[in-house]
């Protein structure tokens, strides 16, 4: 019994650090999935963003441009939609900014991507972006990329 009861205990001594290198090798590599599926989702919002980002400032050009075609200086109907759309794209743009300044997107990106509509944006809508301009972040990240 005493010979069933040593080998038993070798046996338990050479598989524990057994094991326990198995669970890590296990454990490492699901860790590298999880890492390796945040990035990949990271990636997926972020072009998610940008898309929207695009179609926004696709829709306020087409608005403006479509406002300054029309003869009819009294169109408030019209008016009303370029100054929705421009909020909008405002608003939108901020948050976007807020989100590379944290490193919730990647700021390379947007500034290869939308680094130059951000300045044409902030000369087009220069009123928009003065002192008591509530687009703080559009303008932090605007120095951010001219110094860069």
């Amino acid at each position: 019994m005493c010979d069933i009861l040593d080998t038993a205990y070798k046996i338990s001594q050479i598989s524990i650090p057994f094991i326990a290198i198995l669970a890590y090798c296990i454990s490492r590599k699901t860790l590298n999935d999880a890492h390796y599926n945040t990035k990949l989702n990271i990636a997926q919002n972020e072009l998610n963003i940008f898309y929207t980002l695009g179609q926004k400032i696709a829709d306020c050009a087409r608005l403006a441009s479509e406002s300054k075609a029309s003869k009819d200086d009294t169109d408030s109907d019209k008016k009303n939609k370029v100054l929705i759309a421009k909020e909008d794209l405002l608003n939108y743009l901020d948050n976007v900014c807020f989100y590379a300044k944290k490193g919730y997107i990647t700021k390379i990106n947007l500034k290869r991507q939308y680094g130059d509509a951000i300045k044409k944006i902030i000369f087009d809508f220069k009123d928009d972006f003065g002192e008591a301009s509530t687009y703080d972040n559009i303008k932090d990240i605007n120095r951010e990329f001219k110094n860069s």
